[in-house]
Parts: C-alpha cells; structure tokens; sequence
C-alpha cells in the first residue's frame, strides 16, 4: 500500500486504485445520480468505493462497443432472444457493485426478470471487460473474486499486453465459474464456436469501422449454433 497526500484520512491507494471507505447506500446514490468516477466499483465485504485505473477512452470505449455490436448481432442473426447490456451494474446480496463493459442475458428465467425491471437485476449469462489499461495482478484477482461472489456463470476478459493503444497486442481469456475457482475455456458455453482468438481478431483491429464488419461476420458465423443451442 502506498500513502498518498489527501485531505481525508480514510483515502487510500492501493495497487494502483484508490480506496475510500463509504456505505453502499452513498455508493448508490452517486450511482443513480451519475456522478461515480470512471472506473469506479463497490467492494461490499471491505465496505468500499474502488476506482481503479481509468481506460483511454478513444481507444477503450470503441472496443467495448465492438463487443456489444457482436452480441447484438448475434441476437439479430440467430433470432434468440436475448438482451445486451452495458454498463449497467451488477448488485450483488453482500453489497458489491461492478459495472463490466458489456453484458448478456440469455436466459428465459433472467429475460423475464429484465422485463418486470426487478432490482436488483439479475446476474448476466455473460460477462465481457475490456482492459486496454492493464489492472495490477492484485486488483484483477479482486475482480475475479467479486464476480464470483456476484454468481456470474461466464466472464470474457481482453487484456492490453503490449503494443500501442491504437494498434494493441492482446489476449483473450474465456472463464466458466467452477466449484471453487474459476476455469478457463477454449470455447464460450454461452456462445458456441466463439473461442478467444475470435476476440484477440476482433479486438486488436485498429479500425473502428472494420471492427464492426468483423463483429458482423462473426456474428454470421456464430448465429446458427447460436440459435441451436437455445431452440426450444
């Protein structure tokens, strides 16, 4: 932990996030009213607000939305129903809040949920950050271990390894939640055929408008096995 100058005694860095204690309640209602920081979530065990740090959004943001424009077409193509999030938050029973880059909901039970707006929403299917700005090894496990605590089934991570923001090298990572830990995958249960170098293609290309063609073509690709794997 590394002590930095501040007016308040209880702020803190550690890992490369600040930490401040507060209730969640306070949490929420700087949620609700937009004003958390960018990068921000709730540890609710520690009974703090986390903001880790912050992704360049001109290259962060459109990679994100490379990932919904996926999803979306995947739902298009295929004609599953289904829904596709983004930042909206997971709440979690011990307090936790954590808002992934995108999301998806696929199942029936979870898709009725949606549509009576319950709250807390249910837990995604699928999970997906995007981390152009690497975490520290300690504060990545703290995420894993939070969405697990949060009972997410299925998390894609696409972690910045190298390269420019621009032009970035990259790897995908494809976890199912296990009894104990987390298990990686060389294929998505949620989506069948979809495998991490279909992400590393996606997301290493530096053109905004050509990654949306390959998210077009992938979803293409995926919607038939997509839609078999959740006929009735």
């Amino acid at each position: 932990m590394t002590p930095i100058p501040n007016e308040h005694s209880d702020l803190r860095c550690e890992h490369g996030a600040l930490i401040f204690p507060m209730p969640v309640a306070c949490y929420d209602r700087l949620m609700d009213s937009e004003s958390l920081p960018r990068g921000s979530s709730y540890n609710g065990p520690r009974g703090t607000l986390e903001v880790d740090a912050v992704p360049n959004g001109r290259y962060h943001d459109p990679r994100t939305f490379a990932v919904a424009e996926l999803l979306t077409a995947l739902r298009r193509a295929s004609g599953v129903p289904a829904h596709v999030g983004a930042t909206a938050p997971i709440e979690g029973r011990e307090g936790d809040r954590r808002h992934p880059d995108a999301q998806l909901f696929v199942s029936p039970a979870k898709l009725r949920e949606l549509d009576a707006a319950a709250r807390p929403a249910p837990v995604p299917d699928v999970v997906v950050e995007v981390d152009t700005t690497p975490l520290s090894r300690e504060r990545f496990d703290a995420r894993l271990a939070a969405y697990r605590r949060l009972g997410v089934p299925e998390l894609w991570i696409w972690t910045r390894t190298g390269g420019s923001e621009a032009r970035p090298d990259g790897t995908a990572t494809l976890l199912v939640a296990g009894h104990e830990r987390w298990r990686k995958t060389d294929e998505s249960p949620a989506v069948p055929g979809l495998r991490p170098a279909d992400l590393d293609a996606l997301l290493r290309e530096p053109s905004d408008m050509a990654r949306t063609r390959r998210a077009e073509a992938l979803a293409a690709r995926l919607a038939p096995a997509f839609a078999l794997r959740y006929s009735a």
